[in-house]
This record gives structure tokens, sequence and C-alpha cells, in this order.
């Protein structure tokens, strides 16, 4: 017990420090020490990944940047690989000259290329999901007398093969300014994103949550045919709209197409925190695809679509 609280102690030191220090070193007798991979992979951004190291004994903490990694990435054959370089601008591994092609098998290794061997190689893979379109949008504006706009919205995805189980989805408006042109008053759109809240929904037999931590939601379509489900939603509007300076015409949907890792990990990261912020934790929910490491390698394709409302 009392090695345990000198560990602790010496990780929260650390920790305190982090702002300015490149690297922490683990405590000498951490043993478990393990390096944590995080991918955002998207067919937008291109190849970016977190990559820390955790205390070991400890679910996740992250007290660590390591630098000196060689990071590849790898489809078909080895020769196809291409290398991730560390960016002191996002303190994350990167790589901006490829782009992720979707349906392609993504191989991930990481290793140590220090004089001594401090971490255990990690490997992952993943398949890049085909993005999917929006078939079909129907939504409804309901304003209260208070300026509060609730969204009644019915979404249908196209079907087709080797489509996405699992979907992440962000609706959001953009915010407009009313002007005067030529004796008319015209809506313009600033490209400023208010993201709608999830507030209510009734589907067949899908799988779906709201996020926590992050924008949207996430569903699960558990293997059904996506064509002959609907989702049903009701979406609320954070901020009260000025009807007199500003209009609420049209809602937008950004559809991420995403892997089973960005699904699952989601879900975790998401009820971690909210269990965290009421202080009712549980037992721990935990996911990783990482072989001898910690952390998820997974990715999403995009598609959007917009709708006037009615």
């Amino acid at each position: 017990m009392k090695k345990h609280f000198n560990i602790l102690a010496i990780i929260i030191l650390f920790l305190s420090l982090q702002s300015c220090v490149d690297t922490i070193p683990l405590p000498e007798n951490d043993v478990d020490a393990k390096l944590r991979f995080e991918s955002d992979i998207s067919t937008k951004d291109g190849f970016a990944a977190k990559i820390t190291t955790s205390a070991g004994f400890s679910d996740f903490t992250a007290i660590g940047f390591p630098k000196d990694l060689d990071v590849q990435v790898a489809w078909g054959t080895q020769d196809d690989a291409f290398q991730m370089i560390y960016s002191e601008n996002c303190e994350c591994y990167q790589n901006t000259l490829e782009k992720p092609v979707p349906g392609l098998l993504y191989k991930l290794e990481v290793k140590t290329i220090a004089d001594e061997d401090v971490y255990e190689d990690i490997t992952a893979s993943m398949r890049l999901p085909i993005s999917n379109n929006l078939d079909s949008i129907d939504a409804i504006r309901n304003v209260s007398l208070d300026n509060i706009s609730s969204v009644d919205a019915s979404l249908w995805l196209e079907n087709g093969n080797n489509k996405s189980q699992y979907y992440h989805i962000l609706p959001y408006r953009k915010e407009t300014v009313i002007i005067e042109q030529g004796g008319e008053r015209l809506e313009v759109y600033t490209g400023e994103k208010e993201y709608l809240e999830l507030i209510n929904h009734n589907n067949n037999n899908l799988y779906l949550e709201d996020l926590f931590h992050q924008p949207g939601f996430v569903v699960d379509y558990e293997g059904q045919d996506i064509s002959e489900n609907q989702l049903q939603l009701e979406l609320l509007s954070a901020a009260d709209i000025d009807y007199e300076n500003e209009a609420f015409t049209k809602i937008f949907f950004e559809i991420r197409s995403v892997t089973e890792s960005y699904f699952r990990y989601e879900l975790y990261l998401s009820r971690k925190l909210e269990s965290q912020l009421v202080g009712e934790v549980g037992e721990a929910i935990v996911y990783s695809n990482i072989n001898d490491g910690l952390g998820y390698f997974g990715g999403y394709s995009t598609s959007q679509d917009s709708t006037l409302l009615k």
C-alpha cells in the first residue's frame, strides 16, 4: 500500500510539471508502463495520432509524450508502408502527405528506437469504412414562445455493399445574419456551427447513444438492412435564436461511417467522463484494440447533407 502511495505521489508531481517539460520519465519500478495510442484518422484530415505513456497500474493515466518512436502505417505489402512523424504543433504523430483510402485494411506498428527498449512494440489493424450518404431527410422545426427551437427529424441512410455498421452522426445548424440588399432582407450564413442536442429518439431495433464528451451520437445498425431503418430524432438548439436578426431555416448533418473500434472507444470515453462528472464511478469500462498497449486504432469516412426545415 505504501509502495503504491509513493508511486502515485511521484506521478502527481510529474503531472503538475507537464506543461514545462517535453518528456516525463516513468517511475523506475513501474514495470507495467505501456504506450497509449489514440488515432483520429479520416478521409478529410488524413493520419494523426496522439501517443502518450501510461502509468500502467492506473487506468489510462497518461504521463508522457515520447518522441523517439518509429511509427509505421502499412496496407497491402510492407512496401506500401509510410512513416508518421512527430509534430510539435499538435504534440502528435501525423502524416499530411498520405490520405486514407476507404475500404483498405491498414496496419499499425510502433517501435521504440532508443538504445534501450523502454516499451513493448504495439500493433493494430483496421479497415477504413466506405462513406455512406443520407438517402433522404425530413425535418420539422417546432418553436416555443421563448424562442427555443426543437427539430423533429427523420433520416434514411443509403444502402449498399461494404457499408459500415457503425455511424457517428453530428447534426448542426449554421449561424446566420439577416442583411438588407436591394430592398430585400436576405439570410447569409456566417459559417459558425452550432451543434444540436439529441433529446429523444424512437428507432426500430437500433442501438443509439448520445455522446457525452463531444457533439452528436453514435448508432449501431446491428447488421440490419440500413435502408429499412429510419432514424427518428428529436433535436434541440442549445441557444435561443433571435428571429429578428437571424433565421433558422436549414439543418445540416455530418455522417461519419466509423470503424467498430471508433464506435466502442467513443462509448468508453463518453461513459467514463459522465461517470466522473456525476461522481459515480462504478466498475471500469475499458476498450482497447491495441496489441501490447492501450487505446485504439480506427477512423472514419465523412459525408454531409442538409435540408430546409418545414
